[in-house]
């Protein structure tokens, strides 16, 4: 639907079995811009667990940074206090509510 509405391209399809989802990555046109959807692959993952307590919607939203310490010092000085997060082997993440 989003690709015929907004006219988004599939940039690829991808599972995480070990996170319990699939999902796929979609081009916003007009830019660098993307949109990435999950699926639960089972009933016990923690994107099963989300929907089933709170019902569809949106999970959350990410922003590719040149630097997370930049942005989440900018986040502070802004008055929001960035909390959690992990790293991986080619990006850190960080959350705030």
């Amino acid at each position: 639907m989003l690709t015929e509405l907004f006219g988004m391209r599939v940039a690829g399809r991808f599972q995480n079995p070990h996170a319990g989802y699939n999902g796929v990555t979609l081009n916003i046109p007009g830019g660098d811009a993307q949109w990435e959807l999950l699926e639960p692959s089972g009933e016990d993952s923690f994107l099963a667990r989300f929907l089933r307590e709170r019902g569809p919607g949106l999970h959350h939203v990410t922003f590719q940074v040149e630097s997370v310490e930049k942005a989440t010092q900018a986040l502070r000085e802004h008055g929001y206090e960035p909390f959690g997060g992990r790293n991986y082997d080619r990006y850190k993440e960080v959350y705030i509510h």
